[in-house]
């Protein structure tokens, strides 16, 4: 059996290197929210999408400077829509050692087979440092997304977690707001589309370790609730490309 589980871990890890099975890609791109119901749910939905090729990459204690580094999460999940096999039970998910791909190289990998490209960052939830640093490292990498063409950015701040006082999250939006408002053109359109969680997640009142949406009835149900809302936002941009 656990050699079963490495070959399917071996075969998500290094999915991004196969041929595209799709016209469009969807690069969905979370922390640790992403090994909780939020990110099956989303991943769900967005395997629904007509002609589009799914590729997920969960990684728990990722900010964005992690997909400018070599860092290496002890709990992770990979996953790639052209190998449906692959895709790992996010409720039975063993701690395992997933490295970050880099931000460049997965954007590249069979950039140009694809007509358009969507990067769906869920981040917010660990801000290693002074929320000045965070600014830099959100301009940054909107900046790395928008290098490439027909590419859409589009980025799900955090939801409300009972670990996190609305103070530190009220700062932790600006710091992300600025990061992209500081990589957007001085006119036109925003770099990268900001949708606001905190109007959709809400955290179960005892359920969970404060912060990760638990596989519990009540965790569930506030996850499904965190994703519809969402989805309120992200369907039209998806469905325009």
């Amino acid at each position: 059996m656990k050699l079963v589980y490495l070959a399917l871990l071996f075969a998500a890890l290094t999915a991004s290197a196969t041929e595209p099975c799709a016209r469009n890609r969807v690069l969905l791109i979370t922390d640790s929210h992403g090994l909780t119901p939020f990110g099956e749910y989303l991943e769900d939905w967005l395997l629904t999408v007509p002609d589009t090729e799914i590729n997920t990459y969960a990684l728990g204690g990722a900010s964005p400077m992690w997909w400018f580094h070599s860092y290496t999460t002890p709990r992770g999940f990979v996953f790639n829509s052209c190998y449906p096999k692959t895709r790992l039970n996010r409720r039975t998910l063993q701690a395992r050692k997933v490295p970050s791909p880099g931000l460049a190289a997965t954007l590249a990998s069979h950039a140009d087979a694809y007509e358009h490209q969507t990067v769906i960052v869920a981040f917010g939830s660990n801000v290693p440092g002074p929320t000045s640093l965070y600014e830099f490292e959100t301009e940054r990498f909107v900046r790395a997304i928008k290098e490439h063409p027909n590419t859409t950015c589009i980025w799900i701040a955090p939801p409300n977690m009972r670990k996190r006082e609305k103070n530190y999250m009220a700062k932790v939006y600006a710091a992300i707001e600025t990061g992209i408002k500081k990589a957007s053109p001085t006119s036109g359109e925003p770099a990268c589309v900001l949708i606001d969680s905190r109007k959709y997640g809400f955290y179960p009142e005892h359920d969970g370790d404060g912060i990760h949406y638990p596989y519990t009835s009540e965790g569930m149900a506030a996850a499904h609730t965190w994703v519809a809302g969402i989805l309120t936002e992200l369907q039209p941009l998806l469905k325009a490309k």
